[in-house]
């Protein structure tokens, strides 16, 4: 309907469309405050980064069916290595793989005139819910007075690092997979908080006489509230103060869901769950499951090639 007024093209994401409340991309930070969670897409990262890299001339003879390198294009190559190795460039892939979690992350590059060439001072992550696309898929920065469309970005200023889905800018990112193991995990343990609370300890159970007053009432409260605090409580001896011991049944705990959470964001981050939780009686499959991985980490350094 209003494809005439409104130039930016909206993130497809269907968890962002329901459950975002407004928060955007913003919404996935809570994926990596859950502490398995950023355990594992860390674990997925830094696989990645800490890698060596190097940078390949034109025309290398390190690749099959190419005639050998010239001293032009290895000098453009030793160039492109000195100023990687200079600048923050691990860092920045660090930060540039959080698309895997976002669907798309952008890096800003500042530059530098050093030495009469133009060199990269510094790359700096910024949060993609900062960022929007249009229709035509052009980067656009989202500024106070511009917070539906954005404004325009300079050429080379930003890189973007897309991740899961070649068709779509803002990409296909694991938080889509991610969000309800951890949200269903995130309100498993408040509850089991709560049980914790009611089934670890008995309830104090006050009883005031017949007609009793609203002060006596608040009084014999507060020795109640006090027997919660673990402090020493006199009450007058018309008051009796007893405690209610919970009684449960049933086999499945708190903890069951929260493992069996745990296990679905290791399986959607690194697509097995040997590396965090191991094999419970080697199966046989533990060498399987490292082969996922390293596909996994393998596909990522493709993806993150230049």
């Amino acid at each position: 309907i209003f494809a005439g007024w409104i130039k930016r093209l909206e993130n497809p994401d269907p968890v962002l469309r329901t459950e975002a409340g407004g928060k955007g991309l913003k919404l996935y930070d809570e994926i990596d405050r859950d502490a398995h969670a950023s355990s594992v897409l860390q674990q997925r990262i830094l696989a990645v980064v800490g890698k060596e890299w190097e940078v390949v001339p034109a025309k290398s003879g390190k690749k099959s069916g190419r005639p050998a390198t010239t001293t032009r294009e290895q000098i453009v190559a030793d160039f492109v290595s000195e100023v990687l190795e200079n600048c923050n460039f691990d860092q920045a892939r660090q930060e540039m793989m959080k698309a895997i979690l976002y669907g798309y992350h952008p890096i800003e590059v500042l530059w530098q005139k050093q030495g009469g060439a133009l060199t990269i001072k510094k790359l700096i992550g910024k949060h993609p819910r900062r960022f929007t696309f249009t229709s035509q898929r052009e980067l656009r920065l989202l500024t106070p007075s511009s917070m539906t469309e954005g404004e325009s970005v300079p050429n080379r200023k930003f890189i973007v690092y897309t991740y899961g889905d070649s068709d779509n800018p803002y990409g296909r990112g694991l938080g889509q997979k991610l969000w309800w193991p951890v949200w269903f995990k995130k309100h498993g343990i408040k509850f089991w908080m709560i049980f914790l609370e009611k089934f670890g300890m008995p309830t104090p159970w006050g009883k005031y006489p017949s007609g009793a007053l609203e002060p006596e009432q608040k009084k014999l409260l507060e020795a109640i509230n006090a027997i919660q605090k673990d402090t020493g409580i006199v009450t007058p001896d018309s008051m009796d103060i007893s405690f209610l011991e919970a009684t449960r049944a049933g086999t499945i705990t708190h903890q069951q869901l929260c493992d069996y959470m745990d296990r679905q964001i290791s399986k959607a981050v690194l697509g097995q769950t040997a590396s965090t939780e191991g094999t419970p009686g080697k199966l046989g499959n533990e060498d399987t499951q490292g082969d996922v991985r390293q596909e996994i980490i393998e596909a990522d350094a493709d993806l993150s090639d230049a």
